[in-house]
């Protein structure tokens, strides 16, 4: 397709609840995204209180990148 943006690696959009804070969960589902897709590995959130945000602090203490 002539002007399309090239994607790579997997984006994996994560949202949720504000007061949910499961952190042993969230840490046990980046780890096992990161093991299967690797380091082009990208967490979209929508960097509200909750979910959002611990994803996107999980991500960045794995090393994975977190997108707003």
């Amino acid at each position: 397709m002539k002007g399309a943006a090239v994607v790579q690696g997997t984006r994996v959009l994560v949202t949720g609840c504000r007061e949910w804070r499961p952190v042993a969960m969230v840490n046990a589902i980046v780890y096992r995204l990161e093991q299967r897709y690797g380091s082009g590995l990208v967490i979209v959130h929508g960097d509200a209180t909750g979910i959002d945000n611990l994803f996107k602090l999980v991500a960045e203490d794995a090393g994975v990148a977190p997108e707003p």
